[in-house]
């Protein structure tokens, strides 16, 4: 399973777009303090990074899906609500910098503790797909994959993320890999 550091830097990705647009309009007026938002992007990426690592080298089990329904808009959501508020932001005074800290810090949190590691628009922007399944056993989980659907009785080779998250896991080609034992995911 992701360790608390690596879904904390997940969570900074999840706000690379922000970071962006406040690197692109505010960048000359930052001064020293365009550090902030360009280590943000860094450490956005390697959180990125290290997921797509972590899920190719960790060995998969088998969830076989009952009934699978996508949860994406959970991302439309969180840009909504915690990324389109801040983009007009201009934080020209440290009561407004401590206040967007405050709300971000308290964001990190409920993120970060709930394992919604998933609710990222940055992965969907990658093409990653969210599911809430239900498997066969009658256990349900939240999956996600770059397949672009998932079908009743599917087999899929996931890894664990978090409690009741899994990723499909992926060869280095991209491409769907068989199971390796037959342990499960229930």
């Amino acid at each position: 399973m992701l360790s608390w550091p690596t879904k904390l830097l997940l969570f900074i990705s999840s706000y690379l777009p922000l970071w962006i647009i406040f690197v692109f309009l505010d960048g000359t007026r930052l001064d020293c303090w365009i550090v902030l938002p360009i280590g943000a992007i860094v450490a956005g990426l390697v959180g990125l990074w290290f997921l797509g690592w972590y899920t190719r080298v960790i060995s998969q089990t088998p969830l076989v899906v009952a009934e699978a329904y996508r949860i994406d808009t959970d991302n439309v959501a969180y840009i909504l609500t915690y990324i389109f508020p801040f983009v007009g932001t201009a934080l020209t005074t440290q009561q407004e910098a401590i206040g967007f800290g405050a709300l971000f810090v308290v964001v990190a949190l409920v993120y970060v503790g709930a394992d919604m590691i998933y609710v990222n628009p940055v992965l969907t922007l990658l093409g990653w797909r969210v599911y809430r399944i239900q498997s066969k056993k009658g256990n349900e989980h939240i999956v996600m994959t770059q397949n672009k659907t998932i079908k009743k009785d599917e087999t899929l080779h996931v890894v664990p993320l978090a409690e009741g998250l899994w990723r499909v896991k992926l060869d280095a080609g991209g491409g769907s890999i068989p199971a390796s034992d037959r342990s499960s995911a229930d």
